[in-house]
């Protein structure tokens, strides 16, 4: 659920003729906490969504795969970096 904003969720409801509209958006930012390595690959962000380890299967050869996991395991091993989690509740009324 990447490619909209709150503003498009407002957007959308008007389109559906709701009115009364109310948005509350709770973002969170944080340091990263350390994270296996297997289990960070493995996360789904989303049931339906594929996860990172499937993405970089269908994506990436294996050589590339390799460098990646260089990089960036370290750094997931260790907590570093940010993690930022965003919820929304939408209200609204049909007339």
């Amino acid at each position: 659920m990447l490619d909209f904003d709150q503003g498009d969720l407002v957007a959308f409801a008007e389109e559906a003729v709701f009115c009364e509209i109310g948005l509350e958006l709770y973002l969170s930012v944080r340091e990263s906490e350390p994270i296996w390595w297997v289990t960070w690959l493995n996360v789904k962000p989303d049931p339906l969504a594929p996860s990172l380890s499937e993405e970089l299967e269908g994506t990436l050869t294996t050589e590339k795969r390799l460098e990646f996991e260089a990089h960036f395991r370290p750094l997931v091993e260790a907590g570093k970096g940010r993690h930022t989690e965003a919820v929304v509740y939408l209200t609204a009324t049909k007339p």
